[in-house]
């Protein structure tokens, strides 16, 4: 059975893409991109959909092989949303609740 870090390989290799180039890339260590392809360290969800971002590739088929190409994500990626989840994907829990407040206020403005 295939996993993600085989899954990713795949991407890899299918793209020519490098594991340092993906590395810098994504803002991830390449020790770290090296430990998850190698299956000995579980990305979180904001790495999972950044590396799936990178690779064009849904989430869903990184982590389970099902449905390599999500046609919702192509919605989110021409309203603009794609971009802000990729750029919070590096920040820590602190900055993130900051964010959804700003959201929060943006959202209650414009009802």
């Amino acid at each position: 059975m295939i996993n993600l870090g085989q899954r990713i390989r795949k991407i890899l290799k299918e793209k020519s893409i490098n594991q340092k180039k993906m590395a810098a890339d994504i803002d991830m260590p390449t020790s770290t991109l090296n430990e998850v392809i190698n299956s000995h360290k579980e990305p979180g969800i904001y790495k999972i959909y950044a590396i799936s971002e990178y690779l064009d590739v849904s989430m869903e088929w990184l982590l389970t092989g099902e449905n390599k190409k999500d046609e919702r994500r192509s919605h989110y990626l021409k309203n603009g949303m794609g971009d802000i989840i990729y750029k919070t994907a590096n920040l820590d829990d602190k900055s993130r609740e900051m964010i959804n407040k700003i959201i929060d206020i943006c959202i209650s403005y414009n009802k």
